[in-house]
Protein backbone atom coordinates (compact mmCIF):
# COMPACT_ATOMS: atom_id res chain seq x y z
CA UNK A 1 0.00 0.00 0.00
CA UNK A 2 1.27 3.51 -1.27
CA UNK A 3 1.60 6.20 1.38
CA UNK A 4 -0.50 8.55 -0.05
CA UNK A 5 -3.03 5.42 -0.03
CA UNK A 6 -2.30 4.47 3.82
CA UNK A 7 -2.52 8.49 4.50
CA UNK A 8 -6.32 8.74 2.57
CA UNK A 9 -7.31 5.48 4.83
CA UNK A 10 -5.86 7.05 8.35
CA UNK A 11 -7.92 10.11 7.56
CA UNK A 12 -11.60 8.24 6.90
CA UNK A 13 -10.81 6.38 10.25
CA UNK A 14 -10.79 9.66 11.56
CA UNK A 15 -13.90 11.15 13.56
CA UNK A 16 -14.91 15.02 12.45
CA UNK A 17 -17.07 17.41 14.41
CA UNK A 18 -18.25 20.50 12.53
CA UNK A 19 -19.82 23.03 14.76
CA UNK A 20 -22.56 25.75 13.12
CA UNK A 21 -22.08 28.96 15.29
CA UNK A 22 -25.42 30.08 17.19
CA UNK A 23 -28.24 31.18 15.71
CA UNK A 24 -31.91 32.04 16.15
CA UNK A 25 -34.69 29.76 14.37
CA UNK A 26 -37.83 30.98 14.13
CA UNK A 27 -41.16 28.86 12.69
CA UNK A 28 -41.91 31.85 10.92
CA UNK A 29 -38.93 32.33 8.76
CA UNK A 30 -39.17 30.26 5.40
CA UNK A 31 -42.01 27.42 7.41
CA UNK A 32 -38.92 26.99 10.17
CA UNK A 33 -36.98 25.18 7.49
CA UNK A 34 -32.88 25.27 7.93
CA UNK A 35 -30.49 23.56 6.07
CA UNK A 36 -27.91 22.83 9.23
CA UNK A 37 -25.09 21.05 7.14
CA UNK A 38 -24.17 20.34 3.47
CA UNK A 39 -22.70 16.54 2.45
CA UNK A 40 -20.42 16.73 -0.31
CA UNK A 41 -18.37 14.76 -2.75
CA UNK A 42 -18.71 11.68 -0.90
CA UNK A 43 -20.84 9.68 1.54
CA UNK A 44 -20.19 9.86 5.11
CA UNK A 45 -21.43 8.31 8.74
CA UNK A 46 -23.23 10.29 10.69
CA UNK A 47 -22.25 9.67 14.28
CA UNK A 48 -24.37 12.19 16.09
CA UNK A 49 -25.97 15.34 15.75
CA UNK A 50 -26.58 17.70 18.95
CA UNK A 51 -27.83 21.04 19.31
CA UNK A 52 -27.50 23.42 21.92
CA UNK A 53 -29.60 26.05 23.27
CA UNK A 54 -28.06 29.69 23.86
CA UNK A 55 -30.35 31.10 24.72
CA UNK A 56 -33.65 30.38 26.46
CA UNK A 57 -37.02 29.12 23.85
CA UNK A 58 -39.29 31.73 23.16
CA UNK A 59 -42.43 28.94 23.66
CA UNK A 60 -42.68 25.04 23.09
CA UNK A 61 -40.69 25.00 20.21
CA UNK A 62 -41.02 21.51 18.07
CA UNK A 63 -37.78 19.85 16.07
CA UNK A 64 -37.79 17.56 13.31
CA UNK A 65 -34.57 16.95 11.09
CA UNK A 66 -34.35 14.96 8.24
CA UNK A 67 -31.94 14.94 5.28
CA UNK A 68 -32.66 15.93 1.61
CA UNK A 69 -35.47 13.88 0.26
CA UNK A 70 -37.11 13.71 3.18
CA UNK A 71 -35.61 10.56 5.13
CA UNK A 72 -35.92 11.23 8.73
CA UNK A 73 -33.57 11.63 11.28
CA UNK A 74 -35.83 11.22 14.47
CA UNK A 75 -39.46 10.02 15.07
CA UNK A 76 -40.68 13.38 14.45
CA UNK A 77 -41.27 16.60 15.89
CA UNK A 78 -40.72 16.74 19.24
CA UNK A 79 -40.57 19.84 22.01
CA UNK A 80 -37.36 20.55 22.39
CA UNK A 81 -37.97 24.54 24.39
CA UNK A 82 -35.56 24.71 26.83
CA UNK A 83 -33.80 27.35 29.56
CA UNK A 84 -30.04 28.38 28.01
CA UNK A 85 -27.21 24.86 27.76
CA UNK A 86 -30.17 22.08 27.45
CA UNK A 87 -28.91 20.08 24.75
CA UNK A 88 -30.88 18.44 22.07
CA UNK A 89 -29.72 14.54 20.87
CA UNK A 90 -30.86 13.80 17.16
CA UNK A 91 -31.59 9.59 17.04
CA UNK A 92 -30.39 9.20 13.49
CA UNK A 93 -32.90 6.61 13.07
CA UNK A 94 -37.09 7.24 11.77
CA UNK A 95 -37.74 4.81 15.38
CA UNK A 96 -35.78 7.06 17.95
CA UNK A 97 -36.83 10.53 19.52
CA UNK A 98 -35.09 12.99 19.95
CA UNK A 99 -34.16 13.44 23.90
CA UNK A 100 -33.32 17.13 25.25
CA UNK A 101 -32.11 17.68 28.65
CA UNK A 102 -30.31 20.42 30.46
CA UNK A 103 -27.25 18.71 32.15
CA UNK A 104 -26.31 15.17 30.38
CA UNK A 105 -28.32 12.69 28.15
CA UNK A 106 -26.85 9.10 27.87
CA UNK A 107 -26.23 7.70 24.28
CA UNK A 108 -28.50 4.58 24.51
CA UNK A 109 -30.50 2.87 22.27
CA UNK A 110 -33.59 4.61 23.31
CA UNK A 111 -32.51 7.96 22.91
CA UNK A 112 -29.83 7.76 20.08
CA UNK A 113 -28.89 5.58 17.50
CA UNK A 114 -25.52 4.83 18.81
CA UNK A 115 -24.08 3.07 15.25
CA UNK A 116 -24.90 6.74 13.45
CA UNK A 117 -26.71 6.73 9.96
CA UNK A 118 -24.95 6.51 6.37
CA UNK A 119 -25.66 9.65 4.36
CA UNK A 120 -24.46 9.77 0.92
CA UNK A 121 -25.18 12.01 -2.02
CA UNK A 122 -28.46 12.71 -3.94
CA UNK A 123 -28.85 12.15 -8.05
CA UNK A 124 -26.79 14.15 -9.84
CA UNK A 125 -24.04 13.98 -7.30
CA UNK A 126 -25.84 17.48 -5.96
CA UNK A 127 -25.28 18.40 -2.00
CA UNK A 128 -27.20 16.23 0.00
CA UNK A 129 -28.60 18.64 3.20
CA UNK A 130 -29.24 17.67 7.14
CA UNK A 131 -32.50 19.78 7.80
CA UNK A 132 -33.92 21.49 10.44
CA UNK A 133 -37.52 22.13 10.78
CA UNK A 134 -38.66 24.55 13.51
CA UNK A 135 -42.33 25.19 14.46
CA UNK A 136 -44.54 26.59 16.76
CA UNK A 137 -41.63 29.10 18.57
CA UNK A 138 -38.27 30.29 18.12
CA UNK A 139 -34.93 28.94 19.52
CA UNK A 140 -31.12 30.04 19.67
CA UNK A 141 -29.30 27.02 19.27
CA UNK A 142 -25.63 25.66 18.04
CA UNK A 143 -25.25 22.45 16.76
CA UNK A 144 -22.75 20.37 16.21
CA UNK A 145 -22.49 17.36 13.56
CA UNK A 146 -19.80 14.23 14.26
CA UNK A 147 -18.98 11.96 11.30
CA UNK A 148 -16.81 9.86 9.76
CA UNK A 149 -15.92 10.22 5.87
CA UNK A 150 -16.01 7.08 3.60
CA UNK A 151 -14.91 8.47 0.99
CA UNK A 152 -11.38 10.32 1.16
CA UNK A 153 -13.09 12.82 -0.97
CA UNK A 154 -16.30 13.46 1.44
CA UNK A 155 -16.79 17.01 2.73
CA UNK A 156 -19.19 18.82 5.15
CA UNK A 157 -19.89 21.99 4.81
CA UNK A 158 -22.30 24.66 6.80
CA UNK A 159 -25.05 25.68 4.82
Amino acid sequence: MGLATRIKSVQSDNVITIMRPSQLYSNAVGAGIYPLFAINDGPIIALKLVGMHTAAAGGATTLACTVTGGITLDAGAVAMNGAVGTIVNVGLNAAVVQAGAAVALPNTVALFYPKGMTIGLQPLLAPTFIIATFAVSTVTMEWYLQYQKLSPLARVTLT
